[in-house]
């Protein structure tokens, strides 16, 4: 016999995501944080803007340096571990405010 474990995700497993500010002034910079809570081994992060990936954001930090108007829009990240597969965060809305 052979056994198979499926896991299914709850949408309270989904990472959350946080801004250090979500409407910041013309050339401030913006952190924003991917939290997983799982007690499985993180394996990578996925950043995007919209539903482009960005390209060498695989932490579960990623700044936005000195924001602009062109960094404006809808930001999420997904995790994978070693149980799962990759689950997304909703997206927050990053908007500058002119100085």
């Amino acid at each position: 016999f052979h056994y198979l474990t499926i896991h299914f995700i709850a949408d309270n497993d989904q990472p959350s995501l946080t801004a250090t500010n979500r409407s910041p002034l013309e050339r401030q910079s913006v952190i924003l944080n991917c939290t997983a809570s799982t007690s499985d081994v993180i394996q990578n992060y996925t950043w995007y803007k919209g539903n482009a990936v960005i390209v060498n954001a695989t932490t579960n930090l990623y700044t936005l340096p000195q924001k602009n108007r062109s960094d404006d829009g809808n930001y999420s990240c997904s995790v994978s571990t070693t149980k799962l597969r990759s689950v997304k965060s909703p997206s927050i809305e990053i908007k500058h405010l002119c100085k």
